[in-house]
């Protein structure tokens, strides 16, 4: 072989090369039917919800206790729970 048939396989071989690198980037590009179909709505929120009966109960309970609960090291069980009894 020659040096110029290799430089013209070479440049052949990374034409094909990158054409098909193109058409495997386009397959992959979604369509505008597929993009419409997987669109998902959101449906919109009720502005009068503050407004709602159950809310005004919740809100009239009392709150028994405090959120986060600290719980000390002496309530949480034994400290290593694989030893025997």
């Amino acid at each position: 072989m020659n040096k110029n048939s290799q430089i013209y396989g070479g440049i052949i071989i990374i034409f094909i090369l990158v054409v098909g690198i193109w058409i495997w980037f386009r397959t992959t590009v979604p369509t505008s039917g597929e993009i419409t179909s997987a669109q998902k709505t959101i449906p919109s929120v009720n502005p009068n919800i503050l407004k709602d009966p159950l809310v005004t109960t919740i809100t009239s309970k009392d709150i028994n206790g405090q959120i986060p609960l600290e719980v000390s090291n002496d309530n949480i069980g034994r400290d290593n729970p694989f030893a025997d009894y």
